[in-house]
């Protein structure tokens, strides 16, 4: 009995640091979503910057480009912060569906902890009948 409550909380232990890892990666994934969309505001601003004191048609396709490759890293990394927060969603669930398992277990052996005495003094109470009811 102990064996599987050890084993029942082990699951839990496991599914808990699995989602640990799950959150932590999800963060640095919006942390990195973060990063890019303030990198791209900033290049805008030099953009529209540069455009205002004049900018040669090379410079303002140049400054297009990496705008549209700026853009395609944002959904990108957009995509996997989705997939991330749906990891977290599997493993939040994963942990709450382990988390039970190992209480009846324990319930089971307090129980067995508060019969025990019970069943140790049983020879005792027989013998202190058998002696009463000479």
């Amino acid at each position: 009995m102990q064996t599987l409550q050890e084993r029942a909380e082990q699951a839990t232990r496991e599914a808990l640091q699995r989602l640990s890892e799950l959150i932590s990666a999800c963060r640095e994934s919006e942390s990195r979503l973060g990063l890019l969309q303030r990198y791209r505001d900033e290049y805008r601003a030099k953009l529209e910057a540069a455009t205002r004191k004049g900018v040669s048609a090379l410079e303002l396709a140049n400054f297009r480009n990496f705008l549209a490759k700026l853009d395609e890293a944002i959904a990108q990394q957009r995509a996997d912060v989705a997939h991330r927060q749906a990891a977290v969603m599997r493993g939040r669930a994963d942990w709450q569906e382990a988390e039970p398992r190992a209480r009846p277990y324990e319930v089971l052996l307090e129980r067995r902890a508060e019969a025990a005495p019970t069943h140790a003094r049983a020879p005792e109470q027989k013998k202190t009948v058998k002696y009463l009811s000479l």
